[in-house]
């Protein structure tokens, strides 16, 4: 009997030391199993932040390309509207150069435009009395009038 309880006690240390490992080694698991759902939550809360950034940014390349786009058409409609209003105006400076006109059929078959290049006494621009470099209808004194 004397041996038993020797025996119990003297394995009662080894027994404790044995529990400590195990207590020591489940809150290590335990510690393991918070770390690994902070890094999960971690990595969760990551792609939600790196969705909601990829979100924002074509939302706002979206927003950049309608814009572009608009502004390219604007100022498409705008050169239209600028050659437009350019040809009626030269269309009624024509018209109204045609009718001071004192040659016949001015109105259907208009003069071509003077050739550029040097204007000198031999080209006869100048023994006729008209300024140099002036094109088209000059010597009528005509101007463009919208």
């Amino acid at each position: 009997m004397l041996l038993a309880i020797r025996r119990k006690y003297l394995q009662r240390p080894c027994l404790k030391a044995l529990l400590h490992g195990l207590r020591g080694s489940q809150q290590a698991r335990c510690l393991a199993a918070a770390w690994q759902h902070w890094v999960d939550a971690q990595g969760a809360e990551q792609l939600a932040r790196t969705l909601l950034r990829e979100w924002h940014l074509r939302s706002a390349w979206r927003t950049w390309w309608q814009r572009i786009l608009r502004l390219r058409v604007a100022q498409q409609l705008q050169q239209q509207e600028d050659g437009w209003v350019l040809s009626q105006a030269f269309k009624k400076w024509h018209q109204r150069l045609a009718a001071r006109s004192p040659r016949r059929g001015a109105a259907s078959s208009p003069r071509p435009w003077s050739k550029p290049g040097p204007k000198g006494p031999e080209s006869g621009q100048e023994a006729a009395g008209t300024p140099r470099g002036w094109g088209l209808g000059a010597e009528h004194g005509a101007q463009l009038q919208l």
